[in-house]
């Protein structure tokens, strides 16, 4: 595709031409601030092969949490309405399975298929030096939203 704002000869240059949604990013930046007030700012690098592997590791360990957490709390649940003498108000009998469904209720590295910066890295990265410095604003007395 020629665009129209080419120079003559610069319609095949790859500096003037290329994609919209490029693959590659040069940097990605998240800084904060508030009126005289500066926070702090994170720049993201590239990700490296173990910080991914780490990142997969940790989100498997919340999801085995989160699927033990929400099991006990079935549990619980079922052992409370059994007490009131309520666990079978439909004459069914109990022996339904837990209601855990990995597919909805996991965490997961978002889809970079683009490049960019997933919910996991955020979290992790910016917001660990964010939430301090909100929270020192709070205690001034100033109001902040994150």
């Amino acid at each position: 595709m020629i665009r129209t704002w080419c120079k003559e000869g610069e319609q095949y240059d790859d500096d003037v031409k290329h994609d919209r949604t490029r693959n590659e990013c040069c940097l990605q930046f998240y800084g904060c601030f508030r009126y005289n007030y500066k926070g702090p700012c994170h720049v993201y690098y590239p990700e490296t092969k173990e910080e991914k592997a780490k990142a997969e590791a940790h989100l498997e360990e919340l999801n085995r949490d989160t699927k033990i957490r929400d099991n006990k709390l079935q549990q619980q649940a079922r052992s409370a309405l059994n007490e009131l003498g309520e666990s079978d108000a439909n004459l069914r009998k109990s022996t339904r399975k837990k209601q855990y469904v990995p597919s909805t209720m996991d965490y997961k590295r978002g889809d970079r298929g683009r490049g960019g910066i997933d919910g996991y890295r955020h979290r992790e990265g910016a917001l660990q030096k964010v939430v301090p410095w909100i929270k020192s604003l709070e205690k001034k007395g100033i109001k902040v939203h994150l």
